[in-house]
């Protein structure tokens, strides 16, 4: 990322830069391997494009069981590392959100679908909480001296607030 950084700008910035790849980095979360799910990946593009259905099985983390369904898909979305699938479930009569990781079997089938006229995405995603939708999950931490520092320099949600109480009260 520096390299990108230092080849875009002008030479003085550039020997400034010089010194910071020894004493700066960019750490990141590891990554999940996408690449096994490239082929559902390519189905369900093409059935967005072609406004086809999928009929998949799906392993349900909410129910924990392997389910058939049928689904209208809308828009496939990467977020925090993990691809998603926004469609329309049959199954529920409702806009629902596949984890792709979770799809055991992918088929687009001859049937179309009309997509809604004014569903976008953006709007859709705007309402959740990263991708889940609902009430914002409470967290409760209990820790004291540098944890709860870092707790509270360290926030994730831009909403989340940390309320100091002492042990006993």
């Amino acid at each position: 990322v520096l390299g990108k950084i230092r080849s875009a700008v002008a030479p003085k910035t550039r020997e400034a830069f010089a010194g910071l790849s020894a004493s700066w980095s960019i750490g990141h979360r590891p990554t999940k391997h996408l690449a096994p799910h490239g082929k559902t990946v390519d189905a369900l593009q093409t059935a967005i494009r072609e406004n086809r259905v999928v009929r998949m099985t799906y392993d349900s983390h909410n129910s924990g069981r392997v389910t058939s369904r049928k689904a209208s898909p809308y828009h496939v979305r990467l977020h925090d590392n993990s691809l998603y699938l926004l469609a329309y479930c049959h199954r529920r009569k409702d806009v629902r959100l596949f984890a792709v990781d979770r799809v055991k079997a992918l088929e687009v089938i001859n049937e179309r679908f009309n997509p809604p006229l004014f569903f976008s995405p953006d709007d859709y995603f705007k309402h959740t909480f990263g991708v889940y939708q609902g009430k914002k999950p409470g967290c409760r931490f209990r820790g004291r001296g540098w944890r709860l520092r870092v707790t509270e320099e360290r926030r994730r949600f831009k909403a989340g607030r940390v309320a100091r109480r002492l042990y006993g009260k």
